[in-house]
């Protein structure tokens, strides 16, 4: 079962941003109903996923709220074929690489850690600085006092 995040936050905001994940079961909702509601509320950037690569051609669009209306947001073919639409409200491009969503920040230049990334990097880190204090400790060093 899909998960359901209301576009209005504790604070009674509208978000910015919305994403939606879109599947055969959803698409004719968020393509209609809800992309006039997201306009109605002010949601500047409203983007949809395919994950399947079923239901949307191509798997990843935008819009961009411009006077009350929604407007497609330029889709970019990057060398190797990977798609990408930048986000004026995240500063950042959302890109379909091998048709998996990704993040990427093009201040630093680096792709955003997916949540399985993300722990998999923390948990080499955690295992690394064991190891290291390890090491100081047969060298009589105790590594809480540095």
């Amino acid at each position: 079962m899909r998960g359901i995040i209301s576009p209005i936050d504790s604070t009674n905001q509208t978000p910015d941003f919305v994403l939606e994940i879109t599947s055969k079961t959803t698409r004719s909702k968020d393509q209609g109903a809800k992309k006039g509601i997201y306009a109605f509320l002010g949601v500047r950037e409203y983007f949809q996923y395919d994950p399947t690569g079923d239901y949307l051609n191509p798997q990843l669009q935008g819009l961009q709220l411009v006077d009350g209306n929604y407007f497609p947001v330029a889709t970019n073919i990057l060398p190797g074929g990977t798609l990408s639409l930048s986000s004026e409200v995240l500063g950042l491009e959302l890109r379909l690489e091998a048709g998996k969503l990704r993040f990427y920040n093009p201040a630093t230049g680096q792709t955003l850690l997916t949540h399985e990334e993300e722990a998999t990097a923390r948990q080499a880190a955690e295992e690394k600085a064991q190891r290291l204090a390890a090491k100081l400790r047969e060298l009589n060093i105790d590594p809480d006092s540095l």
